[in-house]
Order: C-alpha cells, then sequence, then structure tokens
C-alpha cells in the first residue's frame, strides 16, 4: 500500500519550490501526495520564518494535527524549512510530537531520515550543505505538471543585516551551477511549464 504525504507550505516562493521538490524526492520511496490530511501517513510542514508568529503558527498547526489524529494512528510528523533551522532541537524539546526537522539546506537528506527513523529517536537535520542538496535535487526529474513553476538560482545570503534572518536560516549565498539550472528549466518545459519564475 502506497503511503500518503500532505505537505503544507507556509510563507515564500522558495518554499513553494522547497515543497515541490521535497515531493518530487519522497515519491522515490513510494510517498503519494493526498491534499485530505487525515488520510496522510507523513504530514510535512513546510515553514517560514519570515512571516508574522511563524514560529507560533506551527505550534497551532501541530495542535490541529494532534486532534484530527487524536483516535487514529498517529503520522510521521516533519517540521521543514526556516523555522525549523532557526529552532530545530528547541522545537524538538518544546513538541514531543514533532518526530524530525529538516532545515532548507538538509533536504537531499529526507528519503533515508524517512526509512531510517524509530520512534525512540528525535532527529534534527540542520546543516547547511547547498552544494550536496542542489546535486541531488539535480538527479530527481521534477513531476510537477503545472503551467507555472518555480525554479531557484541562488539561496542563502552573506550579509547579516540587522533585520533579516536569511543567513540564519538559508544558510551563505550560495549561487546554483549555470548547466544544471538550463537542465531543470528544460524539465520544467517538457512537463507543461509555460512560466518559469
Amino acid at each position: 500500500m502506497d503511503q500518503k504525504i500532505f505537505i503544507k507550505t507556509f510563507g515564500c516562493q522558495m518554499n513553494e519550490y522547497d515543497s515541490n521538490r521535497i515531493y518530487d524526492s519522497v515519491k522515490k520511496i513510494g510517498f503519494k501526495k493526498t491534499e485530505r490530511y487525515e488520510e496522510a501517513n507523513c504530514y510535512l510542514l513546510n515553514t517560514c520564518h519570515i512571516r508574522d508568529k511563524a514560529k507560533e503558527k506551527v505550534y497551532h498547526e501541530i495542535g490541529r494535527v494532534k486532534k484530527i489524529f487524536r483516535f487514529k494512528k498517529k503520522p510521521l510528523v516533519i517540521v521543514t524549512g526556516c523555522v525549523a533551522q532557526a529552532e530545530n532541537k528547541e522545537m524538538l524539546k518544546r513538541e514531543p510530537y514533532i518526530d524530525f526537522v529538516i532545515g532548507p539546506q538538509a533536504y537531499h537528506k529526507i528519503n533515508d531520515t524517512i526509512l531510517n527513523f524509530t520512534k525512540r529517536h528525535k532527529i534534527e537535520e540542520t546543516d547547511f550543505d547547498a552544494v550536496s542538496k542542489f546535486e541531488y535535487l539535480s538527479r530527481i526529474k521534477s513531476q510537477l505538471s503545472k503551467s507555472s513553476a518555480f525554479l531557484t538560482i541562488q539561496e542563502g545570503c552573506d550579509k547579516f543585516c540587522h533585520f533579516c534572518v536569511v543567513p540564519y536560516t538559508r544558510g551563505p549565498e550560495y549561487s546554483r551551477p549555470f548547466q544544471q539550472i538550463l537542465d531543470e528549466a528544460k524539465n520544467l518545459a517538457e512537463v507543461g511549464a509555460k512560466e518559469i519564475i
């Protein structure tokens, strides 16, 4: 029987892109996307740290999941994205219902993390490794057939402005190799994208 994953995305276009690429990855280990969260074996929250009260929105959402699955088998609960990166171990301490947190530069580890997960060990993957992430994702073809698609060219920042969390949540500035970007754009066009953002 196929496993079902529900992905809820908060925030920016980069998170939309990441959610699509996470799904492209977990499909390889037998997950199918569902829009019905109550039938999910895996509940994934892709979070944004920029928006107002971002952290509290995550805990509120986890509270909803706990209520929904109170009389059902608990799904695997994964928090990804910038809140996961910024709060990592603190999230696992504060909310035991979360099984693991994965930061934005560790998405290439998601399949192994899911396959090797045991309920006794909470997992936190928040290394900054954009090179490995994009090399891994470049080997997975997108199956998303929408007329408009996102494509990441550059991530992170080296500026450390006083008001900005990006260097802390997305890591140092990293520009993807030119050919990798062209290959992904070509793949997106092949599956139906008419506009690439």
